[in-house]
Formats: C-alpha cells, sequence, structure tokens
C-alpha cells in the first residue's frame, strides 16, 4: 500500500486519508510518465501540476482516478479498453479535485488552522490499525512501504486542516425545501441502489411504487432528498471558494 491523500469529490464534499495498493499501470488513454532528472541527479516521476510552486505528481493523479472509478463504480479495466472520452473526462476530474484539494490545504495552513491533538492522535490510530498491531509491527510495515509515524501524522494533521476550513468558509442555510418530483428521484435513486444490490431487474424486484409508500417511509425520502439537496448547495459554494483560490494563486497544469 502506499499513502496518499484523497481530495474531496463532487459526491461527498468529505477529504479522507486513503490507502492505495502500488504497482498499479498507468492508464492505456495516457503516456507512461518519463523520468526526470532534478537539480540534485536524483530520479522522480513527471510533475503533472504545480500549484503555488508545490509539485501534484503523475502517481498522485493515476491512485485518484482510480479511486474516482471505484466511488462511481465504474470499471476502470473496460474504460481503459472502451471509453478514451470517458477516461479522459475521469482524468480531468482527478486533476480537479487535486488541484482544489491542495489549494484548500495551503490556505488553511496560510490561516494557522491546527487540528485538535486528540483528534489526530484518534485518526491516526485508526490508520495505523491498518499496519498492524504492535507499535514495532505497524514501524515495520510502514518501513516497507517507505512511510514513517511521522508521515502519517502529517498527512492526517493536513486532512483535518481542510475539513475545518471547509467548516470555516462553506456555509448555507440548511432550512431547504424539496418538491415532491425531488423526493421521487431520491426514491428512484434508492431503487435502482436496492436493484443492482439484489441482483434484479426492474420488473423482478418486488418493490413499491412511490405512490403506494407508508407515510414513515415518504417522510424518511423527504429527508434524504433535503440532504442531498443541502450537500450539492455545499458543494457549489466550495467551487466557488476554489475558484477564488484558483484566480488569486499560481496554477499551472502540465499535461
Amino acid at each position: 500500500m502506499k499513502l496518499r491523500k484523497l481530495i474531496l469529490t463532487a459526491l461527498s464534499l468529505i477529504i479522507l486519508v486513503t490507502f492505495a495498493a502500488c504497482g498499479e499501470e498507468a492508464p492505456k488513454d495516457e503516456a507512461e510518465p518519463k523520468e526526470s532528472q532534478d537539480v540534485e541527479g536524483e530520479i522522480e516521476q513527471d510533475v503533472v501540476a504545480v500549484v503555488n510552486g508545490e509539485e501534484i505528481m503523475y502517481e498522485e493523479l493515476s491512485q485518484t482516478k482510480e479511486q474516482l472509478a471505484f466511488q462511481m463504480q465504474m470499471p476502470i479495466d473496460q474504460l481503459e479498453e472502451q471509453d478514451d472520452e470517458m477516461m479522459n473526462e475521469l482524468r480531468d476530474m482527478a486533476m480537479e479535485e487535486l488541484i482544489g484539494g491542495t489549494l484548500l490545504a495551503q490556505e488553511a495552513e496560510a490561516e494557522g488552522l491546527t487540528p485538535d491533538e486528540e483528534e489526530v492522535e484518534k485518526n491516526l490510530e485508526q490508520y495505523t490499525a491498518q499496519f498492524g498491531e504492535s507499535e514495532e509491527e505497524i514501524e515495520e510495515n510502514l518501513a516497507q512501504e517507505d512511510l514513517t509515524m511521522e508521515d502519517l501524522r502529517e498527512d492526517v494533521t493536513q486532512s483535518l486542516m481542510i475539513t475545518e476550513i471547509m467548516d470555516e468558509k462553506i456555509e448555507v442555510d440548511e432550512d431547504v425545501d424539496v418538491s415532491e418530483e425531488e423526493v421521487r428521484e431520491v426514491y428512484q435513486q434508492q431503487q435502482a441502489q436496492m436493484q443492482m444490490m439484489m441482483g434484479e431487474k426492474e420488473e423482478d424486484a418486488d418493490l413499491p411504487d412511490f405512490e403506494d409508500l407508508e407515510e414513515e417511509e415518504r417522510q424518511e425520502m423527504e429527508e434524504m432528498a433535503e440532504q442531498q439537496k443541502i450537500q450539492q448547495l455545499e458543494h457549489e459554494k466550495l467551487m466557488e471558494y476554489i475558484d477564488e483560490l484558483r484566480e488569486e494563486g499560481e496554477v499551472e497544469v502540465k499535461i
């Protein structure tokens, strides 16, 4: 596994620290990254973007793209073979998320946002549990991945800083109204997910029509529709804020 940050997605608005499998091949619709020589003679992968002087590497883009495909339940192997246009869209989405997340992290640092140490430790424990139980086992497994506890702590801290600046800057009125059509759409989404989980066709699935829902079930769908609308409003404001940071800074995309 290799440590990396998953920058926010349009669906969740949540910044997560995730772990991705190493040794992944580059997508077939993109050129394999060349190796370049830095001023000290060390070999490094291609830089795909620079955000206010901070480099984003090809490996980060590749990992983020694959994570997005997984979240969206899109089989990336099939996309690579059959849909160049969708792969390009997925790459662009991953790039925008990496740039946006980097801008947010930089702004959080500039404003001196520091997460509570207790919260850092709590999150750190969750991630280190994936590397073993004892401190010695964790350190050995981290070393095999060329990582240290300090790497993990830094990543968790930055992730929490991004969450803090989002909480501070992104505010929306949560008193929203939803139409019956919006509630119906949410129910249809739930139906589709249930049918997928059960592996049944629509005509074979024993699911009630929207009009036949009990009052309690309809209320639940309405609450879900309200939450979905709030998340959409939050995402729109977040994108506006990231656009402002981008205009104020210097962003260079190299691919």
